[in-house]
């Protein structure tokens, strides 16, 4: 992304965290180079394999993203496999498109991948825009992988 994920995470205490940002655009790495709060950058598809070695991350989090993709690219799979066993994997899926996931989501708790920490109740996805103001919803997810 931008980088305001990032600059959040600082925000929020993680001064001294090793933050990795991910986009598929490099104009938006740029804009996230600028904000100067991730230690390193990478241009990567998350339909994907992830270019990262397995169990490299303490807590994956994806905003804004999964929207535009489809559950059978592996994403969440990918997102576990580079995650270190009992690490955290946050992201958010607007209400019009959670249906779609809720079964990969489910069959990743049932095979032992992860267990469900918390889910919000839907909130405004993006709340100062007036396009979508209250009428696009999104729910944020957070898992424990467990395997």
């Amino acid at each position: 992304g931008d980088g305001l994920s990032g600059r959040e995470l600082r925000a929020a205490g993680f001064k001294n965290a090793d933050i990795t940002g991910a986009d598929l655009s490099p104009k938006l790495l740029e804009i996230a180079a600028s904000r100067s709060v991730y230690d390193q950058l990478k241009q990567l598809d998350l339909s994907q394999r992830l270019p990262f070695e397995s169990e490299s991350f303490d807590m994956v989090s994806c905003v804004g993203t999964l929207t535009y993709l489809a559950p059978s690219s592996g994403v969440l799979a990918e997102f576990v496999r580079v995650t270190k066993p009992g690490g955290h994997i946050c992201y958010n899926i607007r209400t019009d498109h959670k249906l779609a996931w809720l079964e990969t989501e489910k069959a990743m708790v049932a095979n032992g991948s992860w267990q469900l920490l918390t889910e919000t109740e839907p909130r405004p996805y993006l709340p100062n825009n007036p396009d979508y103001a209250d009428k696009v919803l999104t729910v944020i997810s957070c898992y424990r992988k467990t395997v």
